[in-house]
């Protein structure tokens, strides 16, 4: 989550993923790297952490999940599937 806050190079978030890094691991506010990524507008970084299988649902609920935060960007939901 710190490389897609700090804006790090995609190859950069590729090679945590390469070497295994949580995907659903959730910082202090609950947030997983998936939704950073969405937060943060991080186009490259949403692709990336789905294809190695970001779960795009929250277990606390709707409004905590990646979906939730991609409604008002249309080039990141529609990553996400969601019209």
């Amino acid at each position: 989550m710190l490389f897609i806050t700090n804006r790090m190079p995609p190859e950069a978030i590729q090679m945590l993923l390469d070497k295994g890094a949580e995907l659903e691991a959730e910082d202090k506010l609950g947030d997983t790297a998936l939704k950073k990524a969405v937060k943060f507008k991080q186009v490259e970084a949403v692709t990336r952490l789905l294809q190695q299988g970001a779960e795009l649902d929250s277990q606390h609920g709707i409004l905590a999940s990646a979906w939730n935060a991609a409604r008002n960007d249309k080039t990141i939901a529609d990553l996400l599937g969601y019209v």
